[in-house]
């Protein structure tokens, strides 16, 4: 993999970072406008700021959602291998695409990419998106609201990850966004569901890339290089 392609992927990433950030500006923004009343102070009195500083805390029971997430993944992984038709196919083709280039960037790379990425996932699809369909659907009770911003927020969490199509990334994806989504409604705090979700990445992560290096069937084929520039790239200089 190139300088070009590690190049892209942080392009990429940093690009989609701020575009999460300026939606959740806007989306929590609308959620306090609601909550007060007052759309002055929601947005140009920096009121959206606040509520998202405000929920940036260590909620007591913080360290009980990293584990439980892995382990709500790692055994949906195992159910689907033992059950789902398909499954393993759909594991290869995800692993030729950016999923099987992200076990291989230089560690570097990550380690400036997968905090920001996940932070601002976290204060738009927990933090505002959750909250605002929450605070929409309160008329209807607070077990269905809460029950249907799970739903939505889930939904178009996987929605936002483009390259997750496949069965394996379908399921997993949703249930990543499902077990954080009700971290949320337990905790209030976007801090929590940051750190499980970073958590969840990194052990994922780094067990994928020990895989790799363990399994010479892993990629199914050649690993891949150019999933973000294409394949007819000009030698690297």
């Amino acid at each position: 993999m190139g300088k070009r392609e590690v190049r892209a992927f942080v392009k990429t990433a940093l690009g989609s970072a701020a575009i999460l950030a300026v939606a959740s500006i806007l989306l929590t923004g609308v959620l306090v406008g609601i909550q007060e009343g007052d759309w002055d102070f929601a947005f140009a009195e920096g009121g959206w700021f606040a509520s998202i500083v405000g929920r940036l805390y260590f909620d007591p029971w913080w360290f009980i959602w990293p584990p439980l997430l892995l382990l709500a993944y790692f055994v949906a992984d195992r159910v689907l291998r033992a059950f789902a038709r398909g499954y393993q196919a759909s594991i290869v083709k995800q692993r030729q695409g950016l999923a099987g280039e992200m076990i291989r960037m230089p560690p570097g790379v990550l380690l400036v990419t997968i905090p920001v990425t996940n932070f601002f996932e976290e204060v738009l699809f927990r933090g505002a998106l959750l909250a605002l369909v929450q605070q929409i659907a309160l008329p209807l009770g607070e077990v269905p609201a809460g029950v249907l911003a799970l739903a939505v927020s889930s939904i178009l969490f996987w929605l936002a990850h483009e390259n997750y199509r496949g069965l394996s990334s379908t399921v997993l994806t949703l249930l990543l966004a499902a077990v954080l989504g009700v971290a949320y409604l337990v905790s209030g705090s976007i801090l929590t569901c940051f750190i499980a979700h970073i958590v969840y990445n990194v052990v994922v992560l780094v067990q994928e890339h020990v895989q790799s290096l363990r399994d010479p069937g892993y990629f199914g084929g050649k690993p891949p290089t150019h999933v973000l520039t294409g394949n007819s790239q000009p030698p690297e200089q």
